[in-house]
């Protein structure tokens, strides 16, 4: 079938363009009308190339053009034309939808039955010529996606019929990294594809530091990292064996870092000649960990102070106190009493800690480590 005439068409949805800017000329500006006339002459433009391109066999180059002329003039012959220069192009999934197009936007058109003889003819082709594709995960019950899939067509393990041609698979399941692979199908090919999926990575993240100023190497996953490790690094959350280097001594020491969590360690590799027991690392921690909460309650004091003198002032000037302040004032004050109490909490138990490991360490000499294999070096919380 040639291609739908449309040029005797255009020509008269130009005219009408033009004949209805001519009536409403009262209420468009000479701008406006103009505009539609440049509009209306570079879709004309527009079709004489898209139909030498069509003529010449050059059917892409067609579609494009004449998918530009029916942006402009939204006419449903122009649907046509698409629908044919696609079946030229032997892209008949394309093909069959704009014809459909075409029928829906004008079922009394001249061709509407041979469009319809159209349709039927490449529905047959189509079901004659398609590829099945099994698809298989480890583990199953993946989601496929085809190309730039909303949803998904099904879940593992499936088949699903496809036109000839190339496509983006991508199978996706919670937990689980994304599977994408890119193929090409030919007509009435049976193709099996299988896959593993392998689970994604949960991380934690590691925050070091020793009583060592510097020329401490922390080795961990097969990575070199300078101590100390004030903003924390992202490891694999499992297991872990860490290793620290220091003025050609080592250590290595097994943790266990949790997902998505926090692991702060403090290493006292500088009194490690002094073979600290478990219980000595826990206290140097807990002191520590008290030293932060102490300095965290200053700020909240000297916040609170800040605060307080606002308050006055406020007062002083409007004769009644702010009272959203004053509840800010009052949680920046309890802040600082849970922080400093917090701090003193944690001061005792070290000190309880440390004075328990030397009342007992004439008695017990089995948590001493060695300098080669240290876990009580570590005092770890999260």
């Amino acid at each position: 079938m040639p291609i739908f005439v449309l040029q005797r068409k255009l020509h008269l949805l130009i005219g009408a363009a033009l004949f209805s800017v001519f009536c409403a000329s009262a209420v468009l500006s000479p701008s406006v009308a103009a505009a539609q006339q440049e509009d209306e002459e570079y879709a004309r433009e527009l079709f004489a190339e898209g139909h030498a391109h069509f003529d010449e066999g050059e059917y892409d180059a067609a579609i494009e053009k004449f998918l530009e002329v029916y942006e402009i003039l939204d006419a449903p012959a122009l649907l046509y034309n698409i629908g044919e220069a696609y079946r030229r192009a032997d892209k008949l999934a394309e093909a069959e939808q704009y014809y459909q197009d075409y029928i829906n936007a004008a079922p009394d058109a001249p061709n509407a039955d041979d469009v319809v003889e159209r349709i039927i003819d490449i529905q047959q082709k189509r079901a004659a010529r398609k590829a099945s594709l099994d698809i298989s995960t480890d583990p199953s019950g993946a989601e496929i996606f085809i190309d730039d899939d909303e949803e998904a067509r099904c879940q593992t393990p499936c088949r699903i019929d496809l036109d000839p041609g190339p496509y983006t698979v991508r199978a996706d399941l919670d937990g689980h990294h994304s599977f994408n692979e890119d193929l090409a199908l030919e007509a009435r090919e049976d193709r099996v594809l299988e896959t593993r999926l392998e689970p994604e990575t949960a991380m934690g993240r590691l925050f070091v530091t020793t009583d060592v100023d510097d020329d401490v190497t922390l080795v961990v996953e097969g990575q070199r990292h300078s101590l100390p490790l004030f903003d924390g690094i992202e490891v694999e959350a499992k297991s872990q064996t860490i290793s620290l280097l220091w003025a050609g001594d080592r250590v290595d020491h097994s943790i266990d870092v949790e997902a998505n969590e926090d692991l702060h360690l403090f290493v006292p590799i500088g009194a490690a000649g002094a073979e600290l027991t478990f219980l000595q690392g826990a206290a140097i921690g807990f002191g520590g960990t008290s030293l932060a909460l102490a300095g965290a309650g200053i700020i909240a004091g000297m916040q609170a102070s800040s605060t307080n003198d606002y308050l006055a002032e406020y007062e002083q000037v409007h004769g009644e106190e702010d009272t959203n302040v004053a509840i800010v004032g009052e949680r920046q004050t309890q802040l600082r009493n849970n922080l400093l109490l917090g701090a003193a909490a944690t001061l005792t138990i070290g000190a309880g800690l440390w004075a328990f490991d030397m009342f007992r360490s004439d008695d017990s000499t089995d948590l001493e480590p060695t300098l080669d294999d240290n876990p009580s070096g570590f005092d770890s919380s999260r």
